[in-house]
């Protein structure tokens, strides 16, 4: 009897002291098109969730994580961020903003061309947006103090000054009778108001101005065509996710076909652009994981005001503008924020 009982507390300390195994289906963190189970497998208990649903692979993602560790969160320890790219097809969006819901997102943090795929997902789930557009007038909030519902965010928007200023700088960039250009995505928000204030622009300084719609990769090249063909002396490229993705090809063609191009973001001008007036970009992502953090601590986003561009940076590449052979004015030089020898 002694020896039976000796024999039962050494199993059960066996069975007590074995390995626990358990299986999961795995789910990648970057999106696959295929439905995710209800809590992502790879989440430990103590880490939150964050979605980042964006149209194209998101260029400034590592600003995100920077923004968040500053509101306390650090990636793969207290915070676990779940990726969604849609790789410019915006059909898919729907469907990823989804699987981030039923995945168990805490916060969804997502780029203009998606927000209102989140938003049509969700009513509950916490949403920071990073935008170009106006979100009033994009109807993605109330107002920019009080922005209501579960929708907050950042946008680098500025306004259609920003759009006439890069025309007022082509203009002084490139002088001379030769027309000049704004490229848009018409599938980008606030597209056509973009195109209203640069015709505006070209009628303030007596120049005309182009508005050329590109939608898709594909048209690239024709549309570079048609520049030359309209003999424009220079381009401002209007913000989009799409012509982010293309940034290199986009620079190399405006190389190629020798015209003076202003982006609307720094990105652009230290790749090897010409020159650029826009909002800090990067530094919209890392108040966006500034935002989520404060949300993930309790914040409410209904209650965090939207974040405006507190100063706009003038970049100019004299490479690039030696490359074109084009003579950068002092009066530009001046004012530049920075300038790349």
């Amino acid at each position: 009897m002694e020896n039976r009982r000796k024999f039962m507390v050494a199993l059960g300390t066996r069975v007590l002291a074995s390995p626990l195994v358990c299986f999961a289906p795995f789910v990648g963190s970057v999106a696959t098109g295929l439905s995710a189970p209800p809590v992502f497998a790879q989440t430990k208990p103590k880490q939150k969730i964050v979605g980042l649903l964006h149209s194209s692979k998101a260029p400034y993602a590592s600003a995100l994580t920077l923004g968040l560790s500053e509101a306390g969160f650090v990636e793969g320890k207290s915070v676990f961020i779940e990726r969604r790219y849609a790789n410019n097809d915006t059909q898919k969006l729907p469907a990823l903003a989804s699987e981030l819901v039923r995945g168990g997102a805490a916060v969804i943090v997502c780029n203009g061309v998606a927000v209102k795929a989140a938003m049509a997902a969700t009513t509950d789930i916490p949403i920071v947006f990073i935008t170009g557009s106006d979100p009033v007038e994009e109807g993605l909030i109330a107002s920019l103090s009080r922005p209501g519902g579960n929708v907050t965010g950042v946008t680098f928007f500025g306004g259609a000054q920003l759009i006439a200023k890069r025309i007022e700088l082509l203009n002084e960039l490139v002088p001379g009778a030769r027309p000049l250009a704004l490229l848009i995505d018409p599938n980008n928000a606030g597209a056509d108001r973009a195109a209203a204030t640069a015709l505006e622009a070209g009628r303030t300084i007596r120049r005309q101005v182009i508005v050329l719609n590109m939608a898709a990769e594909s048209e690239i090249e024709p549309t570079f065509v048609k520049m030359v063909q309209a003999n424009a002396a220079g381009l401002v490229v209007n913000g989009s996710a799409l012509f982010t993705h293309m940034q290199q090809r986009m620079i190399e063609l405006s190389a190629k076909y020798r015209i003076a191009t202003i982006y609307t973001s720094r990105g652009f001008v230290t790749a090897g652009g010409l020159m650029s007036y826009a909002g800090n970009i990067a530094d919209a992502y890392r108040l966006a994981g500034v935002f989520a953090g404060r949300i993930l601590n309790g914040a409410k986003p209904s209650e965090i005001p939207v974040q405006q561009p507190t100063t706009i940076e003038l970049i100019v590449n004299l490479r690039a503008a030696n490359a074109l052979g084009i003579t950068v004015p002092q009066t530009i030089l001046v004012r530049a924020d920075e300038v790349i020898r």
